[in-house]
């Protein structure tokens, strides 16, 4: 599959064409936003004529027989638009019902003051008459992040901004004592390679994709303001592989991690707030097994399992175990079946079994 998408901001102007061949789409659907006004579309380099069905939100066609198909749509933006995220999800570039191509190269002209991020790699940038040409290539549905960028470096890689920060310097930091602490007692990050952290508009969520971080910027004016980016660090780097049953155990790895990072960062002030966010949430699971969890009170509930536990076993047992689970299971899914397992047969200390299976069964195993 190769598509080409010209942008022109100032004027509104989204232009795409698509080429694709009929083997990587054996079921002949086509499916895009009905705001996209489809001005030609070809069958083995025959005119043909398609008429959609409406469907909740995307309009959806069915293709005719053929080998190879050209199509062109052109899309209206709102020349305001600071930033556009295109995901694959028919909004801005077509989905082809459960076919997936597998390949997919893909061009991208856009102005010479904007920056175009994807998850697909880059393989060439061209400079022409004032225009930017990125061609990239990849697998499965591609993210593209368009906007007037300003690149910096990072700790462990390079962020894009949408203006100006002052405050990169502190995000660094918080990135850099995150991995000296996790590596130096867990081992090191399971990370793909130099990271990027690419700026969202006020309002989106943070989140991690192939390797690059997706965030708006923090209102707060203090170190606070990077927790969402260091649990997105983390998660990507150092937690297990979870059942999706039992995500919600994982994300307690998360806060136990930021919550012992932070002290080395935070100053008291900041500590005591991020202690009161969770203080009433962590009074209404105290004393509760893991079993009887569910949701964000399993979070809550996995990470004071791990506060006792590593006051249980002391920090020379438990950090060195720790480190072996997060090695084997960072690839594979697991639960708190594995995590009690893996505990009590690596754990030196007399009496691990009993503690544990208090804490996350409730005295039954």
């Amino acid at each position: 599959m190769i598509t080409k998408i010209q942008m022109s901001p100032n004027l509104g102007a989204f232009h795409v064409e698509v080429s694709i061949n009929s083997w990587e789409i054996p079921r002949r659907e086509l499916l895009l936003n009905p705001q996209c006004f489809i001005t030609n579309f070809l069958v083995d380099d025959g005119e043909s004529f398609l008429m959609p069905r409406k469907g909740s939100s995307l309009d959806m066609y069915n293709l005719p027989p053929g080998h190879r198909y050209n199509f062109n749509y052109q899309l209206y933006i709102d020349p305001q638009r600071p930033w556009l995220f295109i995901r694959d999800d028919g909004s801005f570039l077509p989905l082809f019902g459960e076919d997936i191509p597998p390949i997919r190269y893909t061009e991208v002209i856009i102005p010479e003051d904007f920056v175009v991020i994807s998850t697909h790699e880059l393989e060439k940038v061209q400079h022409k008459k004032g225009l930017l040409r990125f061609i990239f290539r990849g697998e499965n549905g591609p993210v593209f992040s368009i906007a007037r960028y300003y690149v910096d470096r990072i700790f462990s890689g390079e962020i894009y901004l949408l203006k100006k920060e002052p405050e990169v310097e502190l995000l660094s930091l918080v990135l850099r004592r995150a991995w000296d602490y996790m590596r130096n007692l867990c081992g090191d990050g399971a990370f793909p390679g130099p990271l990027r952290y690419v700026v969202l508009p006020q309002g989106e969520t943070a989140f991690e994709l192939d390797g690059s971080f997706f965030f708006p910027w923090p209102n707060k004016g203090s170190l606070r303001g990077f927790e969402d980016i260091l649990r997105v660090y983390l998660r990507l780097g150092w937690t297990v592989g979870a059942y999706e049953a039992e995500e919600f155990f994982n994300e307690g790895f998360v806060l136990f991690f930021t919550s012992k990072i932070i002290k080395n960062i935070y100053s008291p002030g900041e500590i005591e707030g991020f202690n009161d966010d969770y203080k009433q949430g962590r009074d209404r699971v105290r004393g509760k097994s893991l079993k009887e969890l569910k949701g964000r009170d399993l979070s809550l509930g996995g990470w004071m399992l791990l506060e006792e536990l590593e006051e249980f076993l002391q920090p020379e047992i438990f950090y060195p175990v720790m480190k072996l689970f997060l090695n084997k299971h960072r690839e594979k899914p697991t639960d708190m079946k594995h995590f009690f397992e893996c505990f009590v047969g690596l754990s030196w200390k007399e009496g691990t079994k009993e503690f544990l299976q208090g804490r996350i069964f409730g005295g039954v195993n």
